[in-house]
């Protein structure tokens, strides 16, 4: 869905891209289309530059496109994490994280720890929260005009196996420019 996203709108791609905790398939088409590339990770050696979300190593408004796909719900202070993405962008940067829209709040528990109960709770082990319909208000919170863009809104979504909305949680992408 991302990259057919990026691929309709190619002018996104033009400058200089960030991509967050990198899918290789992805990777690989953004480092061709991109004017500039950096891919980032937590994990030692799964990207170009090692580094946590909460604290980049990169000056103000250094990118103009910010690919982060399923990764804030790992991330323990995603608030933390949201303000330094803002930081760091002059674009536009496009988050997709699983939202499970019959919850109006987004649910989280720091002192769940075990796996077992992280699945059962956040759908996935290592996962921190299940975030719920007050995403896009978190994120104007952190400074961010956001667009919602539905799996639909890219049109023939069975084609390409996107899963409009199936069950309560879904995967649409959030398009977020730096509020002035």
């Amino acid at each position: 869905m991302l990259w057919l996203l990026l691929a309709r709108q190619s002018e996104l791609t033009r400058g200089a891209v960030l991509h967050v905790a990198p899918e290789e398939s992805l990777a690989a088409r953004l480092r061709q289309a991109a004017g500039s590339y950096t891919s980032l990770d937590i994990e030692p050696g799964r990207a170009m530059v090692t580094a946590d979300l909460t604290a980049l190593p990169f000056d103000d408004g250094s990118f103009d496109l910010i690919v982060c796909g399923h990764v804030l719900e790992h991330v323990p202070d995603d608030g933390a994490a949201l303000g330094e993405l803002r930081r760091v962008l002059r674009g536009t940067l496009l988050l997709q994280t699983p939202v499970n829209y019959e919850q109006s709040q987004t649910f989280e528990d720091p002192a769940v720890l075990d796996p077992e109960t992280r699945l059962r709770l956040f759908s996935q082990e290592d996962h921190v929260r299940v975030f719920g319909r007050d995403l896009v208000d978190r994120l104007e919170a952190a400074g961010f005009d956001v667009e919602l863009i539905e799996a639909r809104d890219l049109g023939e979504p069975d084609r390409y196996v996107i899963d409009v909305a199936r069950g309560p949680l879904r995967n649409d992408l959030f398009a977020c420019r730096r509020s002035e």
